[in-house]
Parts: C-alpha cells; structure tokens; sequence
C-alpha cells in the first residue's frame, strides 16, 4: 500500500507542476508527510521501545513497497488486469456512492465548461489509480479515486455561490444540517451498518474467548489468518512473532507457526481450516460462523491433545 500511494503522490506531483502551482504543491507534500509522520509516531515508539525499528522499517517500508507490490506473483495480463480493475470499481461505487457521484458531477462540470483535457486526464487517473494493484482484489484499493471526488465539489460551491446569503439562524443551522445529511448518507449506504449494534456475544472471538476459559484458559495462536481480534478477546498476548499472517509473500510467517504448532507451543487455536487437526496433534471443540459484511466465513477453535 506504501508504493500505491507514493505512486499516486507523484502522479498528483506531476499535475501540479505541469499547472504551476508549486506553492500549491509544497503545501500538499507537507500536509501529506506530515500526517504520515504524526500516524507513524505511535508505532515508531512501541517498536523503538523494544528494539526492534529495524524490522519495523524493513517490513512496513521495504516490504509494502517491493514485495506487496507485485503480490510475489507475476504481473497480471492486460485482460486480467482489465477486469481486476472493473471489479474495483464496481465494488469501490457499490460501498462508496458518494464518491463517484461527485466524481462523474465534476466530469460532466469539466465537459459542459468544455475543458475536455481535464476531463480526459481524471478519468484515465481515476482508472489507472484503481488498477495499480495488480492480481488480488482488495475493496480498499478504491481507496485512491476519492480524490477526483473533489472535482465534483467546485460546480456545487459556484452554484451555491449563487444563492441568497442565509441570514443568522440559517447561517448556524446549515452546517449542523449538511453534518446530520452527510451521517445519515453514510448509515444508509454503509454495508458495515448491520454490525454496529450487534452484540459481542454473537461474534466468534468473544464466542471462542469463553469457551477458552470454560477450558481452564492458556496461549492462543491465530493460525493462517489476519484477525487479531481473537487475542484481544480472550485476554492473551500473542505467543509468538508472527502471531497471525499478513499479506506480503513471507515464507517465515507461515514456518514459524507451523513450528509452533508441531511442538504443540500453544493450547488454543483458532484457523478458518476445518482439517488443521489432521496436520498436528489438536483437536477441534468448537466453530462459529460469522459475515462481516463480505460474505459469510465460519472460524474454528482448536485444543492441544493431552
């Protein structure tokens, strides 16, 4: 992800420079490093603590930027790599409305004003910025085009312009009511809504994280997956490096808890593979379904022979 939005500041960079607005540009680079660095400070701390910033810059710099990346594969062909981005695209406007409504209002804005260079260039932008990621589909890769969401703002600003100058009470109650609009847009196109108000007790951490405790307690290992959830739940710290997989191609990740497993390091389990007790001396006691909201997935909790 680190390349994908470097990639796409350098693209804006170029924009910037070819309109001569470098005062403009200086002030985007340092709103953007600056928010990079204030993100960065928290992990920067817990890593430096324990001695361990090398890995830190090694992994989430130079591994999100050379290994991600390409996926560990390689690169897509162009059919590929042309329904890959339709794909994101159509789940990008599927979960993010508002996005492209704003984006295709500024298209139509640009033609109607007969700029039609700028709108060729946010449209092949906006593609080439949801086709970066190569291979896998990710939801958040649509995370890019947001920006030309803002060439939809500047027809909705001039036509407001145009509008009687609200008087004092409107003046006070209009931004409190584009707030509640904006909110109430969101919840109702938000996929995401459903889970707000569900209870705990129906997730499968907490579900899992009982049931440990029903068992007399112990260590736990989130084998094969990206949920760390299930720690925090049951109140244990992870037992090892790699606690749970992640997405970038590292072979190390899945030895170490394959060893951790094989020694029997842990008493507890949990794998979305419902044969992991054929592999290594662990028996399963329990499993849960759950959809958060991308398709239904059942987990499964396992216990070390005695």
């Amino acid at each position: 992800m680190m390349g994908f939005f470097l990639g796409w500041v350098l693209v804006l960079a170029v924009l910037y420079l070819r309109a001569g607005w470098l005062r403009q540009l200086g002030l985007s680079c340092a709103a953007y490093l600056g928010g990079m660095a204030l993100s960065t400070l928290p992990w920067l701390a817990y890593f430096g603590v324990n001695g361990a910033l090398g890995d830190f810059f090694g992994v989430y710099f130079g591994d999100n930027l050379f290994l991600y990346s390409a996926g560990g594969q390689e690169s897509a062909g162009f059919v590929t790599t042309i329904i890959a981005v339709v794909q994101k695209i159509y789940w990008g406007c599927h979960d993010t409305p508002l996005i492209p409504a704003l984006a295709a209002l500024g298209l139509v804005w640009m033609l109607y004003r007969r700029r039609f260079a700028c709108a060729a260039s946010v449209l092949a932008l906006g593609l080439a910025a949801t086709g970066f990621a190569r291979g896998a589909y990710h939801i958040y890769y649509f995370l890019p085009f947001a920006v030309f969401a803002a060439a939809g703002i500047s027809p909705l600003a001039r036509a407001a312009a145009k509008l009687p100058a609200p008087g004092p009470i409107r003046q006070k109650l209009l931004p409190a009511a584009g707030a509640a609009a904006a909110l109430g847009f969101c919840l109702l196109t938000c996929h995401n809504v459903s889970q707000l108000l569900r209870p705990a007790e129906e997730l499968p951490q907490y579900q899992f994280a009982a049931i440990m405790q029903e068992n007399g307690g112990g260590s736990l290992l989130n084998y094969g997956t990206l949920d760390g959830g299930f720690y925090t739940a049951a109140g244990v710290q992870p037992p090892c490096r790699f606690f749970c997989v992640t997405n970038l191609p590292m072979t190390e990740q899945q030895e170490q808890q394959d060893a951790l497993m094989e020694s029997g390091g842990v008493d507890f389990a949990v794998s979305l593979d419902p044969a992991l007790g054929e592999r290594f001396a662990y028996t399963l006691i329990s499993q849960a379904e759950y959809d958060g909201g991308e398709g239904s997935v059942t987990w499964y909790l396992y216990r070390k022979n005695a």
